[in-house]
């Protein structure tokens, strides 16, 4: 289970875990956001020992890789999928599990729509590719706290996620709850 110790994927980590599933999480600390990112590592690392979870950290400077110029979310997403590749190729028994959910999808659709991405983009994420699991996408991230506050779940906030600066949280933070006001169901 790719953990990045939020609420998605922390609710993710525990509902495999809690029905019963052979999982290890893995997680990744690209050192970006100083101590936060070492706390969010130990927050992963506590939370496997209590639930007696395998865990592995990758660490990688990505300030560091980023100096000779580059998008540092794709290269953020293409160090991640790597390893999520490299564990697959390893053992074709084994999965990686991602906590994308349906509020996610709905994210992907307009950001894909204004890349004029296509039919296979307008798709967004599939549930199954490649050894690659997203079992909440049916889900949506009010539903996933939910079930965090009657488990009794913490996780971290990555702060960056309040920064409109990138794309996807401008579309999140601004574009969509407005849309949601001005369309009713």
């Amino acid at each position: 289970v790719a953990c990045s110790g939020g609420l998605d994927s922390t609710v993710l980590l525990h509902l495999l875990a809690k029905n019963g599933f052979h999982i290890s999480a893995i997680h990744v600390n690209y050192s970006l956001r100083g101590e936060d990112s070492v706390l969010d590592e130990g927050f992963i690392r506590s939370f496997c020992a209590d639930m007696n979870i395998p865990f592995t950290c990758r660490s990688i400077d990505l300030p560091e890789h980023l100096q000779s110029g580059g998008n540092l979310q794709q290269l953020a997403r293409d160090i991640r999928y790597e390893w999520f590749e490299e564990i697959t190729l390893k053992n074709k028994n084994h999965f990686v599990f991602l906590a994308h959910h349906l509020d996610d999808q709905v994210e992907t659709f307009f950001l894909n729509l204004a890349r004029k991405s296509g039919m296979m983009g307008l798709a967004c994420m599939p549930f199954e590719r490649n050894q690659i699991l997203r079992p909440l996408l049916d889900f949506t991230k009010e539903e996933l706290k939910e079930y965090a506050l009657e488990n009794k779940l913490t996780w971290r906030e990555d702060k960056s996620n309040a920064s409109n600066k990138y794309r996807r949280n401008l579309l999140r933070n601004e574009i969509l709850p407005f849309l949601t006001t001005q369309i009713p169901e």
